[in-house]
């Protein structure tokens, strides 16, 4: 009897007509587990070209606006230098950054989003004219610490053979980058009790992890470790305190 069926189990034509049996039971078996470089799958088995992601540059903003709270030490000796610690809050002047995917029969668009950036700043500050410039109210300052910049990043990516004919992701996350920067302020005067002042400054910061924002089917778009720079421009309030210095006087000629 088990001879007979062993016969019979190796016979090329059952065996043909057995397979097309089970593929028929599982629906056609277009649809099986796939393991790639990228993870295991289930669903469609897509072409390899379909599974990485397709080169794209996506750029952080150029320009940045916002307001900063400064806490700052007494002057330090003649130059009337002074240390502080700042932070506040930024957002970008420049929009959204866009790009068009390309790679075989994969095309697509990504984006990136930066909602706001929070400076956590320490530094120095030393005033123009202890640098032999006669402009009483301006100082120069140079800091360094770290930004936490919140963004969303999101792709979609079209292609022959995708199910439904494209797939997408988004996704928010916060990111705290070292930083360091270097800028000038301008004493405008004392507004309700509170020393007021203009600023404006250039900051190169760098993203020290990278992430990854997935979709189905091992699809992805990745946020690069990288270094990015920005000029911003706003407003700066000191916290008045006791042992604060006086802002620099507006010193006027009288003849």
């Amino acid at each position: 009897m088990f001879g007979l069926v062993a016969r019979f189990v190796r016979d090329p034509i059952v065996q043909r007509r057995i397979f097309i049996a089970l593929m028929l039971i599982s629906g056609g078996a277009p649809y099986t587990g796939c393991c790639t470089p990228f993870g295991c799958q289930t669903g469609p088995l897509l072409p390899p070209e379909f599974r990485a992601d397709p080169p794209v540059k996506l750029s952080d903003p150029n320009f940045n606006a916002g307001a900063t709270v400064t806490l700052r030490s007494p002057p330090l000796g003649g130059s009337k230098s002074t240390l502080f610690v700042r932070s506040g809050i930024l957002v970008p002047i420049d929009g959204n950054s866009n790009a068009t995917a390309s790679e075989a029969t994969l095309t697509g668009q990504a984006y990136n989003h930066e909602h706001f950036t929070v400076p956590m700043f320490g530094g120095v500050a030393v005033p123009a004219t202890a640098a032999g410039i006669p402009i009483a109210n301006l100082s120069f300052e140079a800091f360094a610490g770290a930004q936490v910049k919140n963004r969303t990043m999101g792709f979609t990516w079209a292609g022959v053979g995708l199910p439904g004919g494209a797939v997408s992701a988004s996704e928010n996350f916060t990111t705290v980058d070292p930083a360091i920067g270097a800028g000038v302020q301008y004493y405008l005067g004392t507004f309700n009790g509170i020393p007021t002042s203009a600023w404006a400054n250039i900051t190169i910061d760098r993203v020290v992890s990278s992430h990854a924002v997935d979709g189905d089917f091992s699809s992805s778009l990745t946020y690069p470790v990288h270094n990015s720079a920005a000029a911003a421009i706003g407003l700066n309030f000191d916290i008045p305190t006791s042992e604060a210095p006086a802002p620099p006087p507006i010193i006027t000629k009288t003849h």
